[in-house]
């Protein structure tokens, strides 16, 4: 997403005749781009579910792991 905004800023600085891309040509190339808040909404809620579901697998292999650990505990010791 990042090298498509710079790209437009880059086409509107040439379109312009300008030497450098200025802050008035990110503006533009990010009004021009239809993804930019649909993508950072949908990696942010991508980045929670991983963390959610990352979290749930932990809890779980804990509490087995746990479980068992102290359901043999005793035949061992």
């Amino acid at each position: 997403l990042i090298n498509v905004i710079c790209h437009k800023a880059l086409l509107i600085t040439y379109g312009y005749n300008r030497e450098k891309v200025d802050a008035d040509a990110i503006k533009m190339a990010i009004a021009d781009t239809d993804s930019t808040s649909a993508a950072a909404a949908a990696s942010l809620h991508s980045y929670a579910l991983r963390i959610a579901v990352i979290s749930l697998l932990l809890i779980s292999i804990i509490g087995v792991s746990s479980y068992f650990i102290f359901k043999l505990l005793p035949y061992v010791l």
